[in-house]
């Protein structure tokens, strides 16, 4: 086979893996009574899929950072953690993200499910855009030093997703923690 041949057929497993744990995640969720987050993470599967098709990548536009910090804050870490690590690598592999900072994105994510757990002290809006914000130091300084030619693309994508997050952690944020935790 050739490289090309064999770059597809094993995103093409990659993509088959993915679904089938999304969907496995989605089955444990449900048969808990986690309908509103597994109603979310099918959102986030859509909204993935979106994006890789009609490559949006530009906007800005994931539900990975509010779920795993939803998923932590009232779930614990374990959760956050999970839903973190799944969540993002869907992401990426589905809407057509490929790189090194694969190997800082991933744990970022795990880290932050892992923190909104242990510091359920401060309001979700907070929490979350704190969380974000640290998240988007670290892929700056990491793409400032692995791929200092990725950084433009970068900053407009930053910029659209502070925005559309800040939206989510404040405005639908408290919303659904209260249903999660009621």
């Amino acid at each position: 086979m050739n490289g090309d041949a064999y770059d597809f057929l094993s995103v093409i497993g990659i993509k088959r893996l993915l679904i089938i744990i999304g969907i496995i995640l989605l089955a444990a969720m449900l048969a808990t009574k986690l309908f509103v987050i597994s109603l979310l993470v099918i959102l986030s599967f859509a909204i993935s899929f979106m994006i890789g098709k009609f490559q949006l990548r530009i906007l800005g536009i994931e539900l990975v950072t509010f779920l795993t910090v939803i998923a932590g804050y009232v779930y614990g870490p374990t959760a956050g953690i999970i839903i973190g690590l799944v969540l993002i690598t869907f992401h990426l592999v589905i809407s057509g993200y490929f790189g090194v900072y694969y190997a800082w994105v991933i744990p970022e994510y795990a880290a932050a499910g892992y923190l909104a757990s242990q510091w359920t002290s401060q309001p979700i809006g907070m929490l979350g855009m704190t969380i974000l914000i640290l998240l988007i130091a670290v892929n700056i300084f990491l793409t400032m030093i692995f791929t200092k030619q990725e950084l433009g693309s970068y900053i407009p994508y930053t910029i659209m997703q502070v925005m559309f997050n800040a939206f989510i952690f404040f405005v639908v944020g408290p919303s659904v923690v209260g249903i999660l935790q009621g």
